[in-house]
């Protein structure tokens, strides 16, 4: 069953987001409960509008492109990269390739009696 608890100003600005949150509940040893609660934001936002210069656009994709490497390869070691350029009127492309290795095996300690 879902019950509804709102209010409602029906005052929505133009530009927004809606962000739904749903918060379950949980028992003390992690069984997770019937109930949750609900709840939606509506974010304002505004566009603007920006004209930037060709190296302003590549030092923004090249600051992306590492935080992107930083987070997803946080815990491989990269071997290689290889990064192809690619810059038109209105926009830039960064291609990466990248070689790595990745430890996927896990340590388990075997107790050995004599």
């Amino acid at each position: 069953k879902k019950i509804n608890f709102f209010s409602n100003s029906r005052n929505l600005p133009p530009f927004y987001d809606k962000i739904d949150v749903v918060e379950n509940f949980y028992t003390v040893n992690g069984k997770k409960l019937p109930i949750a609660v609900g709840t939606v934001k509506y974010i304002e936002y505004e566009e603007l509008e920006f004209t930037r210069t060709q190296a302003e656009m590549r030092n923004l994709a090249y600051a992306e492109l590492y935080r992107r490497i930083d987070f997803y390869f946080e815990d491989v070691e990269i071997l290689s990269r290889s990064i192809l350029i690619t810059e038109y009127e209105s926009e830039t492309v960064l291609t990466c390739k990248i070689r790595c290795i990745k430890n996927i095996a896990q340590i388990k300690e075997i107790i050995v009696s004599s």
